[in-house]
């Protein structure tokens, strides 16, 4: 029985989460520096084999396998799965006592009354989901079972833990998130007697709006559907976006949906992390999250900064395409803080590992910082900040005063800037390389008219900035790409990307000038990568 596709991605980004709590922990606690950079290791690896065992789902060479591994991951998921929440949990405690006190008061728990220390249990799960995989490709192990008992029995032990620490169940475990709720479906196994406990069924699906439909696929390229390209046409509307829309709303389904899917690569900051804390200078709205409910708002984006302890929500509202953001945090007294404003109102400039949101003054029209969001890993950078300034331009509102306008204000260097051209489109296409974080993507985004600028879809490429034949040239301007992935992420409703008969992205450039230096500037950037 296939598994929840969305139940292993969720369960990946938790892992990648906590792991970015602990940086901060590591630097507070010099003296388990070298311990919890093991135990970060550890996290992120999980997070890596859980995607593969996603994927392997959709392989048709390992999914008709997959039975095998399901009751493993009855006992493994749900075992991460309240490891992970130990952990959020420790990280609200950390708001109110010492960050040396609630790290060993985890790790004594686990140790002493569970029977393995956090770092020795996630290397468990680790070896567990390795294991899986070999069995998937037909390689299973006698360690396996040796494993299976291991993990069975801390789960037991997990489960027996939670019920005397009444500590929250998975429905409800990141109490410290205000609004946040995580609500878990079970399901009956065919072979059981008995539905499976909450703790013991690994397929839970969080219940988000309806589902967005599926995007066609990209059409096929061929050498025809260049003759009718005009020009001067560089518009929105042909991709299904119009600024109000007339009639009953349309179904609560929006391409932000699709964003954030845990599947993005995770380089983190090399400088400038940690310099300072997320924070809201705005004003309080106690009523923000009903006013948004009843007005007709769906929230279509959520991200987590500072260790969960605070949620930045961006909502759209169907009928007329406008949008807010909401920030969320809890008081010292653990009160709901609520802060909302318009997407329209802010302007998001990179300074370092955060993005400032800024409103404009209305005495003189200088920027006044609203909010600060701080970052772990700049892909969640790229993808809030596209995701933040596309939703801003299509909402009803626009246009904006020059000054609420974004102008490249990630401050990443560009390698490369052309143009080209998408059906009956033009679009510019940048290069760019972040000198922090090391990494390298592609932008396309309007070339001209009233939303000059705004990014239509980015992809994360520092995988293959090592291999200057990941791209070719082609006759005609055309430059091809295999193998992209993640695939491109998209900020427009009903966009799809240029793909040929072989499933390779096509970049159709206005010039075959512009193919030839796009391609000569991506093997410099990959000679430069292997010094």
């Amino acid at each position: 029985m296939a598994a929840n596709q969305r139940t292993l991605i969720r369960l990946a980004q938790d892992a990648e989460d906590v792991a970015s709590g602990l940086t901060l922990f590591r630097d507070a606690l010099p003296s388990q520096a070298a311990h919890l950079t093991t135990v970060i290791s550890e996290l992120f690896a999980i997070s890596s084999v859980l995607r593969r065992i996603d994927a392997a789902q959709a392989d048709p060479r390992q999914e008709p396998s997959f039975y095998r591994i399901e009751n493993d991951l009855r006992v493994v998921c749900p075992s991460l799965r309240l490891t992970l929440e130990d952990a959020f949990y420790m990280f609200g405690r950390e708001r109110e006592r010492p960050t040396a006190m609630v790290w060993d008061d985890l790790e004594h728990r686990m140790r002493e009354e569970e029977g393995a220390a956090f770092g020795e249990r996630l290397a468990w799960v680790h070896d567990y989901l390795d294991e899986m995989l070999a069995e998937l490709d037909g390689f299973a192990s006698a360690h396996l079972e040796v494993l299976r008992r291991r993990m069975a029995t801390l789960l037991e032990t997990q489960e027996v833990g939670r019920v005397a620490l009444r500590r929250p169940s998975s429905s409800s475990a990141r109490t410290a998130r205000p609004g946040a709720q995580r609500y878990i479906s079970y399901r009956h196994v065919e072979g059981t007697t008995s539905p499976i406990s909450a703790t013991n069924s690994w397929d839970y699906v969080e219940r988000f709006p309806p589902p967005v439909p599926e995007v066609p696929l990209s059409p096929t390229f061929t050498s025809s559907s260049l003759q009718t390209l005009d020009s001067s046409h560089t518009s929105y509307s042909n991709y299904g976006f119009s600024p109000v829309v007339s009639g009953p709303p349309p179904a609560p389904s929006h391409w932000a949906l699709d964003v954030f899917d845990g599947n993005c690569p995770v380089s983190p900051f090399e400088t400038g992390h940690g310099s300072g804390t997320t924070s809201c200078h705005g004003t309080q709205n106690s009523e923000a999250l009903h006013r948004l409910l009843d007005d007709g708002y769906i929230m279509v984006s959520e991200i987590d900064f500072d260790r969960a302890a605070v949620q930045v929500r961006l909502y759209w509202r169907p009928v007329d395409n406008r949008t807010r953001i909401l920030y969320m945090t809890k008081s010292s007294r653990s009160l709901d803080l609520l802060y909302c404003v318009p997407l329209t109102q802010l302007r998001a400039i990179r300074k370092d590992a955060t993005l400032q949101l800024c409103r404009a003054s209305s005495q003189d029209g200088h920027l006044k910082l609203w909010a600060k969001l701080n970052f772990v890993f700049y892909e969640r950078m790229v993808l809030f900040y596209s995701t933040f300034v596309a939703m801003k331009r299509q909402d009803s509102q626009d246009p904006l005063p020059t000054a609420l306008i974004e102008d490249l204000d990630l401050r990443e260097k560009q390698e490369f800037g052309g143009v080209i051209r998408d059906r009956d489109l033009r679009h510019a296409l940048r290069l760019f390389r972040d000198t922090n974080s090391g990494v390298v993507r592609l932008e396309a985004s309007a070339l001209r008219g009233p939303r000059e600028g705004v990014p239509i879809w980015t992809a994360f490429i520092t995988r293959y900035s090592f291999d200057p034949d990941w791209m070719a040239l082609e006759s005609g301007g055309i430059v091809t790409m295999a193998a992209l992935k993640p695939p491109p992420y998209v900020f427009l409703a009903g966009y799809g990307l240029v793909r040929n008969r072989h499933r390779d992205y096509i970049l159709q450039f206005d010039t075959t000038d512009d193919a030839a230096d796009f391609v000569r500037t991506w093997s410099g950037i990959c000679r430069n990568s292997k010094r």
